[in-house]
């Protein structure tokens, strides 16, 4: 049954009102497997992810929230591969996943995302 966007709403909220930890995956994640092609798993780049401060990230909206500053991942060290995806964690809990743009990441590669939506429920 969906939800209404208001109940959505709240639920976005309450995903953003905290800190989350943006990883990157080469490989879709699912609910039975958030870690699936986890950039951390292999090559040992990005190994936390990217902190996404609860500051920065904007009030629900139709059920998306968003960042409203860059997340910068840094300089990769270790060859990372074709990412495709992403998953936003708080603390160890995942609580969103999607895709990112296709992007080839090599050791030396400098990979950051202007906008990211993040939505309320898994997608």
């Amino acid at each position: 049954m969906p939800l209404f966007t208001t109940e959505l709403n709240r639920l976005a909220d309450s995903i953003g009102a905290a800190d989350l930890t943006i990883r990157l995956h080469t490989a879709a994640p699912t609910d039975a497997n958030p870690t699936n092609g986890r950039t951390t798993t292999g090559g040992g780049a990005y190994t936390a992810g990217a902190t996404l401060a609860a500051s920065d990230i904007t009030n629900a909206s139709d059920g998306d929230i968003q960042n409203s500053a860059l997340i910068d991942f840094g300089t990769a060290t270790a060859n990372v591969g074709r990412v495709t995806h992403y998953s936003a964690y708080r603390g160890s809990n995942p609580v969103a996943y999607g895709t990112v743009p296709e992007t080839v990441i090599s050791s030396g590669d400098r990979f950051q995302i202007n906008t990211l939506q993040i939505l309320g429920a898994s997608t």
